[in-house]
């Protein structure tokens, strides 16, 4: 904590840094379907919300105090190519560590948390996975269907229950009523080949309909590391009486993938398949509103690839590798296939019972269910598994409700604002929990130009074993039905500073953030190696304690007519207690990044942008041989050119283009330069 109060010091002292934040706007305070988010405390009415205009989008944010963070999928002058690219180069707090590039695979973290520590949404429905974060970001929203995203980054039990304890991630997609279409096609190196469309589809009986779909695939700029996955979403909206609506939503994903070393190197030829299919519907209005939502993610992982030129299967349930006639270890006979399901609900009620005085009620509910060959208890009945050739013999479910409420205070002298949240939760394995939230702000406007804001919050974060934490036990691996769930405490203090870039010169900055943040967990769930009777064994445990400290820095400025410029700084240390044995996710988080991003505007249909990164992250990680050595620093740039003209955009964009050596995964090189290019045609 003395550490901590040093570095608050310390930056208060330094010259003031400016925030991520648009410029106050009288707007109409009704609700606007295209852009509700509930990360906040749900209130869809009633509320003085913050708007800023870009091309084809306005975005409001409904957290007044605290700290979110919004981005908005407008101009795509910026080489993203997922959601992904966009959560790790749009915002500071998240770290995306990738076992491969194109969304194969990827384990997303807020504020050195690990990935199963983050709650994501689509539209505020839950899409965290009970087996695995790996599989959180198994998204079926292709990346031009996202109007945008918002960061929750300090924890957010006190709201959503066990899955937000680092943090929240929400996706917002285009309203089913949005007549916005487009069409792509791209192509590039290492057999790269992308199609995707989207598009209004009109009313059925009243109801409007709209489709998303994208297809990618590629050879891998490596041996194993090919991959294929196709992503659908359908979104429909139904007007209702009494200024209500039903919000519908389908969506599919697949994906198959070489799993090059992604799990083990001493079995480095792994392969992965996963589909998954959620449904949901959403009440809206005022002041009830209520939504249900199911899930369901299949798994069927290979740690002996079984295919032409890797592994084949006799029947005696051995698998004997056809390019050198070499034979699996005896103890493998099948692989692992799994599949969870998810329904949930949630209710809220909103009202004002005094004057500036705004309260949400509600109540959540959500079980999650595995069926397994590997993770659980056995089973009564074996269930046929869909490779047609295991089953499920395995399983194990659980059941997670919570009460929670938020109360926002008027706001005193037009400058000061406070709010406190509590949620009890309640777990049928781990029993009852409290998990409160305050939050304190000051806002000072002195002119319509210019605003600053403080702020400081305060919560209570917790999470649940996931299936793998305590069941997986395979190719040395050891999980633990022992296992209790990890707390923390999530502290924050910032400042966020805006003035027009009409008042400020030319080349100087004219809005940024500030902010010191840090997580105090408790029996932290993390994976140990540990030497067992003279063997190298993964077994996952409870730290008895880790204390996570950093600081985020934004600014931003702009050119009139020529262009914008984003820098984002963060840094983190940490404390921890003794840990016996090495610690392969808990501690293996970004110590700092330092990014530049560079938009120029369109002139004559051309326009351009670049993203240049440097980052080094803490921890070390075990090679074939044994050795542990750290992770090393390294700095990628990207880069993308594009030309529009009547709807049609043509481009060409490079990742990694200066051909950086990137491993965010020990053992697991990315691949360097890589090179696409593409046409994209959009209309309303």
């Amino acid at each position: 904590m003395r550490n901590f109060l040093f570095l608050l010091v310390s930056a208060l002292w330094s010259l003031p840094l400016l925030a991520q934040e648009p410029a106050p706007t009288a707007v109409d305070s009704t609700w606007s379907e295209s852009s509700f988010i509930d990360v906040a405390i749900g209130l869809k009415v009633d509320v003085v919300l913050d708007v800023v205009t870009i091309p084809s989008f306005t975005l409001r944010s409904e957290r007044e105090i605290g700290h979110q963070v919004e981005w908005q999928n407008a101009t795509g002058n910026l080489p993203l190519q997922n959601a992904s690219d966009a959560l790790e180069r749009r915002f500071a707090s998240v770290d995306i560590r990738s076992r491969s590039l194109n969304d194969v695979q990827s384990d997303i973290s807020i504020r050195g948390s690990t990935f199963d520590q983050v709650l994501i949404l689509v539209n505020g429905i839950p899409y965290s996975d009970p087996q695995t974060g790996h599989h959180s970001m198994n998204l079926p929203v292709p990346m031009e269907a996202i109007s945008s995203i918002q960061v929750l980054p300090s924890g957010g039990s006190y709201r959503y229950g066990p899955f937000a304890f680092a943090g929240v991630v929400n996706l917002t997609t285009h309203p089913a009523g949005s007549k916005n279409g487009y069409a792509h096609a791209g192509l590039g190196q290492f057999g790269y080949q992308r199609g995707a469309a989207g598009l209004y589809l009109g009313q059925v009986a009243g109801t409007s309909l709209r489709m998303d779909m994208d297809y990618k695939a590629a050879d891998g700029a490596f041996v194993n590391t090919d991959f294929s996955q196709m992503q659908t979403y359908v979104r429909t909206l139904t007007p209702l009486s009494g200024n209500h609506f039903l919000d519908g939503h389908f969506g599919i994903v697949t994906k198959r993938f070489g799993a090059q070393n992604f799990y083990s190197f001493n079995f480095p030829e792994q392969y992965e398949a996963i589909a998954g299919y959620t449904m949901a519907l959403q009440l809206r209005g005022y002041p009830w509103n209520a939504q249900v939502y199911g899930r369901q993610h299949q798994d069927h992982f290979e740690l002996f690839r079984e295919e032409q030129g890797y592994y084949q299967r006799f029947e005696n349930g051995q698998f004997m590798r056809t390019t050198d006639s070499t034979w699996a270890p005896s103890w493998y006979t099948e692989h692992n296939n799994h599949r969870t399901r998810t329904l949930g609900g949630e209710v809220t009620y909103s009202l004002k019972p005094h004057e500036g005085v705004t309260m949400l009620l509600g109540a959540d509910a959500r079980r999650d269910e595995i069926v397994s060959n590997a993770l659980g208890s056995p089973l009564l009945a074996q269930i046929p598994a869909p490779d047609n050739r295991s089953f499920y013999t395995k399983g194990d479910a659980r059941q997670n409700a919570g009460l929670f409420m938020s109360l926002k205070g008027p706001e005193v002298y037009k400058a000061f604002r406070a709010r406190a949240d509590m949620r009890l939760n309640y777990n049928d394995r781990y029993g009852l929990t409290y998990l409160p939230n305050a939050e304190f702000s000051y806002r000072h406007t002195p002119m319509s130009l210019r605003f600053d804001k403080y702020f400081f919050s305060i919560n209570r974060s917790f999470r649940l074993p996931t299936f793998t934490d305590l069941y997986y036990t395979l190719g040395g691996a050891q999980g633990s039905a022992s296992l209790q769930p990890e707390y923390a405490w999530n502290t924050e203090l910032g400042t966020t500073l805006w003035r027009s870039p009409m008042t400020v010169r030319p080349g100087w900055p004219h809005q940024g953030s500030l902010i010191l943040y840090q997580r105090q967990g408790t029996n932290l769930i993390d994976w140990i190696y540990r030497t067992v009777d003279g063997n190298q064994v993964l077994q996952a445990d409870n730290i008895t304690q880790v204390t996570l400290q950093g600081y985020e820095l934004t600014a931003t400025w702009s050119w009139v007519d020529v262009l914008t410029c984003s820098a984002r700084f963060q840094g983190a240390r940490h404390q921890a207690s003794a840990i016996d044995g090495q610690s392969i996710y808990a501690l293996d988080y970004l110590a700092n990044r330092q990014q530049l991003e560079v938009e120029t505007l369109p002139y004559k249909g051309f326009t351009s942008g670049l993203i240049l990164m440097r980052q080094d992250r803490s921890g070390q990680y075990s090679l074939p041989s044994g050795e542990l050595t750290a992770y090393q620093p390294f700095t990628t740039l990207d880069a993308k050119m594009s030309y529009d003209h009547d709807g049609m955009t043509v481009y060409l964009e490079a990742m990694n283009l200066l051909n950086a050596t990137v491993i965010d995964r020990g053992n697991v090189p990315l691949p360097g330069r890589w090179i696409k290019a593409g046409v994209h045609f959009h209309w309303n």
